[in-house]
């Protein structure tokens, strides 16, 4: 079924208009897909709720990008960074419930690597669990020689590099004001301090039309850069459970307009968003924290689990009420086929 998957993301990559002209999208949503769909949703739910999910620390949500398909430079919530103490009280809860956790990233709305504690913070986590992976997501301009060696000595398996474009041009009209020279420098510094393919690399390039031209040569080009890229992800915009964003791009899923558009959504149940503040919010689309599920600190850790279990049943019969960010998010589309693949992130 994942081979099928990837056959229909093929297609709507090459054709993003067919799905929606053809009336393809609508097979989706009949009774008996939706019949033997739920089955797959609720088998896999169960992994996630029994605490096969990923962790993901926005241990910062502030950012030196402005990217023109990230609502950051709109966001209201003030810019605060993850202390150390808060950070080691998450982990330790974690580990002492020994969840059958996927893996842990460093991501959220904002730039990582802007936390100077960000290594120590690797550390911690490899040291007080050590058999899951922690990735990185970056958008690599501030990994000098220094902060790369250090990432990578704390123990960093995965880096999942941000880079939207292939040319200055189109770099720098996603990006603001990023520097595509510097940038480029930076992640080629950082690459230098691989040692037997580690970390693993994915380079990401978001589907724009800014950078639309980029995509059929996005290997080719890293190829002749003489970069080992161990995967791509491509993934198209979304509106962020809104509006507000003023980007273009093809790839553009439309808002769930009908009640059989909606399955519970897989965002919410595989992955485990922590703010800085220790807050756990419904999804990276809550960037303002309207839909929060506990707080580290307050709440524990069984506690969040179990208002991810109510609001999936919720979520289940069709009930978006208590999270009405879900109704207009672009991104519930994408959940007619993405639990049928072996891993979201």
């Amino acid at each position: 079924m994942n081979t099928f998957v990837n056959f229909a993301k093929k297609i709507y990559d090459t054709y993003p208009g067919l799905v929606n002209k053809s009336g393809l999208y609508e097979l989706f949503t009949t009774a008996p897909y939706r019949s033997f769909y739920m089955k797959k949703i609720e088998s896999k739910m169960e992994e996630f709720l029994n605490g096969a999910v990923t962790v993901e620390f926005e241990v910062t949500n502030h950012c030196n990008a402005d990217c023109i398909m990230c609502p950051n430079s709109i966001m209201q919530r003030p810019s605060v960074r993850m202390q150390m103490d808060l950070f080691k009280r998450v982990v330790d809860e974690l580990a002492a419930e020994n969840l059958p956790l996927i893996k842990f990233v460093f991501a959220g709305i904002g730039e990582p690597t802007l936390d100077p504690q960000l290594p120590e913070k690797i550390a911690y986590l490899k040291a007080k669990i050590p058999k899951v992976p922690v990735q990185l997501t970056t958008n690599a301009s501030l990994l000098t020689e220094k902060k790369s060696k250090d990432l990578i000595e704390a123990g960093l398996d995965r880096v999942m590099i941000s880079f939207n474009g292939t040319t200055k041009e189109s770099y720098e009209a996603v990006m603001g004001h990023m520097s595509y020279e510097k940038t480029m420098a930076n992640l080629m510094t950082f690459l230098s301090q691989r040692k037997d393919g580690k970390p693993h690399l994915t380079i990401s390039c978001v589907r724009l039309d800014a950078n639309s031209k980029d995509f059929e040569r996005l290997e080719e080009f890293w190829k002749e850069k003489g970069v080992q890229v161990d995967g791509f992800k491509t993934p198209i915009p979304f509106n962020r459970g809104g509006d507000k964003m003023k980007y273009k791009s093809r790839w553009t899923m439309p808002k769930p307009t009908a009640p059989r558009h909606f399955y519970p959504c897989r965002m919410m149940a595989e992955n485990m968003l922590i703010h800085p503040n220790g807050t756990v919010v419904l999804c990276f689309v809550d960037y303002e924290e309207k839909h929060v599920m506990g707080q580290f600190g307050k709440d524990t850790l069984r506690q969040i689990m179990q208002k991810k279990r109510e609001w999936f049943e919720r979520h289940k019969k069709g009930d978006f009420s208590h999270t009405p960010l879900c109704k207009n998010c672009s991104f519930m589309r994408e959940q007619v086929v993405s639990w049928w693949k072996d891993s979201y992130f």
